[in-house]
């Protein structure tokens, strides 16, 4: 069963309502007899001093609520401002460090650049050296070889 929308009692309230300008009016006039009603009126003479008593706690809470707010506020500014400043000198080390190991990292590139041209060079002078000593170190102990044979044969 689906339940059924009431449209006459809907039109009856939107009737009553009228328009919005007259309940603003209504609104106002509300809050301007609440304002103009004095409280103090209505009250015993203890209530009266009661009241007041805990309108003064209430205004020294207030002050002191302000006062610690205010406070806060300064502590607070004072902490991002050192914490500002940190980051400024952690960046400016951080940069400085940086700096100095892509110098060190350029230097360590060229010296290895230099030291694999040096090897390079001596690799190649070493293996033509070695080819040629080679060949000689064979036909010398040929050489030998033979002689000791003859010398052999002589004795």
């Amino acid at each position: 069963m689906a339940t059924q929308v009431n449209w006459n009692k809907i039109k009856k309230e939107i009737r009553n309502i009228k328009d919005i300008d007259s309940l603003k009016k209504e609104l106002e006039r509300l809050a301007k007899e609440i304002q103009k009603f004095d409280i103090n009126a209505y009250l015993s003479p203890s209530a009266k001093k009661r009241l007041r008593t805990l309108e003064k706690q209430y205004n020294d809470i207030l002050k002191s609520v302000n006062r610690l707010q205010k406070q806060l506020d300064k502590e607070l500014a004072q902490a991002v401002k050192t914490i500002r400043s940190a980051e400024k000198d952690i960046k400016k080390r951080v940069n400085a460090v940086k700096k100095a190991a892509l110098g060190q990292q350029k230097n360590l590139k060229t010296k290895l650049k230099k030291k694999a041209k040096k090897a390079s060079k001596k690799a190649t002078k070493k293996t033509t050296k070695k080819k040629v000593t080679k060949k000689a170190t064979k036909k010398t102990t040929v050489k030998k070889a033979t002689k000791k044979k003859t010398t052999k044969k002589k004795a």
